[in-house]
Parts: structure tokens; C-alpha cells; sequence
């Protein structure tokens, strides 16, 4: 029906709304889970052990290899999360752009247009909906101008 679109980011304030919200939701459990997790080590590690100097210094270069893979993984998971999420909206905001497009101009008087999205699209029954009421309309003004 139609080819792939072009832009990616064709509503920008709902996608940026989007993907705002997929964003905090990344980033505030990581940063709580992390930081209790952080927290949890580090107490029992003192508790257990009371953490004599030979063996904090045994311990740091653990903990240093452990954020060296956490400062790579997380951002690169995150990427990928909100690479998804960019496509995800998109999938919402192309349909939503292209019905107030086809709307304009259906209120413009253009009444034959009908509204098509793509087959992976969402709200393709709001398109159908909207279809179905042209149809009706085009029917009993035919049946007026008689």
C-alpha cells in the first residue's frame, strides 16, 4: 500500500513525550536498584568482615571491573531500549500525523479521500471508523442531490 517513511520522528511532541517516559522509566529503577545494590555490598561486606585495609584494597579492583561493565552495558542497553522505542512511536505517531492530515482536508470539504494506513500501522480501526462514516455521508448526500 504504502512505502516505508522516510522520518522517524513525524509528531515530535508525542514522540518526545514517549520516549521521555520510557526514558525515566529506564533510568529510575537503575538508579535505585543500583544504588541499593551498591549499598547492600558495601554493609554486609563491613558487617561481615569489618573490611580490614588488605582486604578493601583486594576488593576495589572487583567493584572497579564491575562498574567499567556496568558503564558500558547500561548506556548500550538503554540505546537499544529507546532505539525501539523510537520505532514503537512511530508506529503510533505516523498514523496519528496522517489522520490530521487526511482530517484537514476531509474538513476542507473534500469528502471522496479516504483515510489509509499502512498494514502495520496502529489504529486502523479509527481509520476504518472515519472511512465508514465518509462512505455514509457520500451515500445520503447522493440520495439528497437526487
Amino acid at each position: 500500500m504504502f512505502g516505508r517513511r522516510r522520518r522517524y520522528l513525524v509528531k515530535k511532541k508525542l514522540q518526545f513525550k514517549y520516549l521521555l517516559f520510557v526514558l525515566l522509566a529506564m533510568l529510575i529503577p537503575t538508579i535505585v536498584v543500583g544504588a541499593a545494590l551498591y549499598y547492600l555490598i558495601w554493609e554486609t561486606i563491613a558487617a561481615e568482615i569489618a573490611v580490614p585495609e588488605a582486604i578493601a584494597a583486594a576488593l576495589v579492583p572487583a567493584l572497579e571491573k564491575v562498574n567499567v561493565i556496568l558503564i558500558i552495558s547500561v548506556p548500550l542497553v538503554f540505546a537499544v531500549i529507546l532505539l525501539f522505542s523510537v520505532f514503537i512511536s512511530h508506529r503510533i505517531a505516523g498514523p496519528v500525523y496522517r489522520l490530521e492530515k487526511e482530517m484537514k482536508k476531509i474538513a476542507d470539504g473534500d469528502y471522496s479521500r479516504r483515510i489509509k494506513l499502512r498494514s502495520n500501522d496502529e489504529l486502523q480501526e479509527i481509520a476504518e471508523g472515519i472511512n465508514s462514516v465518509l462512505e455514509h455521508f457520500a451515500g445520503s448526500k447522493k440520495d439528497t442531490d437526487v
